[in-house]
């Protein structure tokens, strides 16, 4: 066991770029460029499986048809029928196995760290199995919480903790209040509380957040290469491997199979990449050292967007309770808004992944105190764009039911 674990280490070492063959450049910029053959190796990888994927998803009826032609409305809460389509033609769906299933065969035997990576691998095989399950079934809204609920736990449990948080400010806000130990097969476990339960909603919330970007071909895509290609600086930063490596692997691996993604997408990445590529963030995030800060400014777009979508449903819909508010399914997406102004796919892409670059570049260049006041910016900006919306949503409403009742028939009998 010790000699395969030498051998997959060398491997790694032999797949990177080594600085003596190339000493003309600069040694800030070759620690970062040492990773190009990871990135080029997943990158040829997704190109040559993606299609692969996508018969097998044809096969097992894995596909996802537009609105206009459920004949079934499966979901009494589903208010996409009717609505003006962006998606116009049945697409295969899991494609984010072709991305996924590499980079987690491949860790196991790069990295070593058993602390770390079996609870991120376990955590991942669920996340894959329930997401290739809605893929195929459909499932329904609880069964898929339930999935991240138990992959976040797994987490949770293991040696990745938020024992504290950062005040920007000075000083830190200690969440070490009671903790257990244990340990299995020379595995750390460790319960911390509350800093735990935080860690559950941190991955929760990134999870679903990204989840709800994915409503045109190779927006979702786009957001998580530009995300994780920040988080891969990060990871450089901060010197771990497993940050770094996962980062950029997959970076190499979505840019790969954007081609099939870019709209008109002819596979689709699915529940599958959906839930785990936010998941993944979320944990990286914690795994590098807590760069929750950094994290939410890189995943502006998906945050804004999930914290909008969830007052707008909350005001409109008034679910029960949280299931019902995940079962809502509508058209007040910010790409949604973005087609309702008569852009295309291809202009929204284009849009958003500018926006993308843009909070990555800072969460990348700004530290401290200046992340904090950015991110009080971030929800200024997005508090103002909520109301603004909501004002022009019911203006428009109004607007509608005045033209209705202008139109009744029984109108030109009233008085």
């Amino acid at each position: 066991m010790g000699e395969l674990l030498i051998n997959a280490t060398n491997l790694l070492q032999n797949i990177l770029l080594k600085a003596e063959q190339y000493p003309n450049i600069p040694e800030n910029y070759m620690k970062y460029l040492q990773f190009a053959p990871v990135f080029l190796i997943f990158f040829i990888l997704v190109l040559l499986l993606k299609p692969i994927i996508a018969r097998i998803a044809q096969k097992v009826n894995a596909i996802d048809l537009p609105a206009q032609m459920r004949v079934e409305k499966l979901n009494p809460y589903d208010q996409t029928q009717g609505i003006k389509a962006i998606h116009k033609t049945p697409t295969p769906l899991l494609g984010g196995v072709a991305v996924l299933l590499p980079l987690l065969l491949s860790i196991p035997l790069l990295i070593t760290n058993n602390e770390l990576v079996i609870p991120f691998l376990t955590a991942g095989v669920i996340l894959l199995i329930i997401g290739i399950l809605d893929d195929v079934y459909n499932l329904p809204a609880p069964i898929q919480l339930a999935g991240q609920l138990v992959a976040s736990t797994v987490i949770a449990i293991s040696a990745i903790d938020i024992p504290f948080i950062n005040n920007p400010l000075g000083g830190t806000f200690n969440l070490n209040w009671w903790q257990i130990d244990g340990n299995i097969l020379d595995i750390t476990l460790r319960l911390i509380l509350p800093g735990d339960l935080l860690l559950i909603f941190w991955i929760m919330l990134c999870t679903n957040a990204v989840k709800w970007v994915g409503g045109i071909g190779g927006l979702l895509e786009s957001n998580m290469i530009v995300a994780y290609l920040m988080m891969f600086v990060l990871g450089i930063r901060a010197e771990s491997l497993l940050v770094t490596y996962t980062s950029i692997a997959l970076a190499g691996g979505i840019a790969g199979g954007w081609i099939f993604d870019f709209p008109p997408a002819k596979i689709f990445t699915g529940s599958t990449g959906k839930t785990m590529y936010g998941f993944i963030i979320a944990v990286l995030a914690l795994v590098n050292g807590a760069k929750v800060a950094a994290t939410i400014i890189i995943l502006a777009i998906p945050l804004i967007d999930a914290l909008y979508v969830i007052i707008h449903r909350y005001r409109t819909y008034k679910p029960k309770n949280f299931i019902e508010l995940m079962r809502i399914n509508g058209p007040m997406h910010l790409h949604h808004q973005l087609y309702n102004m008569n852009l295309t796919p291809p202009q929204i892409l284009l849009v958003e992944t500018t926006i993308a670059v843009f909070f990555g570049v800072v969460a990348v260049l700004t530290t401290g105190a200046y992340k904090f006041f950015f991110l009080l910016f971030i929800l200024f900006v997005t508090l103002l764009g909520i109301v603004i919306l909501n004002k022009k949503a019911q203006k428009k409403k109004e607007e509608e039911a005045k033209r209705v009742s202008q139109e009744s028939p029984e109108s030109k009998y009233s008085y």
